[in-house]
């Protein structure tokens, strides 16, 4: 998945972290203000209230994945990378931190780096579409370990069937029954964007479907050809 989940990270922290930081509350307020000025595409404030967290608790994890990400983004490669390596140093199964530190260490030429952050993030989150698409790129083997095994099924095993006018899938017991159709029409674009605006990656789709799935639709409709992105999701 790219996943990058910084479009939907809040300012989760070991809870050491929380209690040591009195300030943890206003910091929390500035992390979040600076995520919403990132998904605006404002690197100049995300990158103001990221520094003001960091400013109220200098080892906060969201201000400085955030602020990685940013610094990443305005093509400042040693600062972005210094902040995913502090923020690893806080919590070393921060997804977003590893990825960032794989996205930096390719940018700048270090195919070793980013194989080795982008193999740790599938150890963190197997069979990610991030890390394999990066992984894809560069040259070598990927360790075996962080591969997820696929052995095919012996048998073929039909879950769904077109029926008389419905479709019908296996219930508990194993017999036919209808499953009725609730579908969400998917756009190709943000609000407040052009239709040729896609997301920028997999996580906004992903949180879409999650949010679909919440509201008990069980089916999405694409009325035109979108990104891989919405594919890998």
């Amino acid at each position: 998945m790219l996943r990058l989940l910084i479009l939907g990270i809040t300012a989760a922290t070991p809870a050491f972290s929380q209690q040591a930081c009195p300030a943890l509350p206003a910091a929390r307020q500035a992390i979040e203000r600076g995520w919403s000025a990132y998904r605006a595409n404002d690197m100049t404030n995300a990158g103001n209230e990221f520094k003001r967290a960091l400013t109220l608790c200098p080892s906060e994890l969201g201000a400085l994945t955030g602020a990685g990400y940013v610094a990443m983004r305005q093509g400042r490669l040693p600062a972005a990378k210094s902040f995913f390596a502090r923020a690893i140093a806080v919590d070393s199964g921060s997804y977003d931190a590893v990825v960032g530190a794989g996205m930096v260490a390719y940018r700048q030429g270090d195919p070793a780096g980013a194989r080795r952050s982008f193999e740790r993030a599938l150890r963190i989150l197997p069979g990610d579409s991030t890390a394999l698409s990066y992984l894809a790129r560069i040259p070598g083997q990927v360790s075996a370990d962080v591969l997820a095994s696929r052995t095919r099924p012996g048998t073929t095993t039909v879950t769904a069937r077109a029926g008389r006018r419905v479709i019908e899938v296996k219930n508990r017991t194993g017999q036919w029954s209808p499953m009725w159709i609730k579908a969400v029409n998917l756009g190709a674009a943000l609000p407040g964007k052009f239709p040729s605006e896609f997301p920028p990656n997999d996580s906004t789709y992903e949180r879409w479907i999650a949010l679909i799935a919440e509201m008990g639709a069980n089916t999405l409709r694409d009325y035109t050809v979108h990104p891989p992105h919405n594919y890998a999701a």
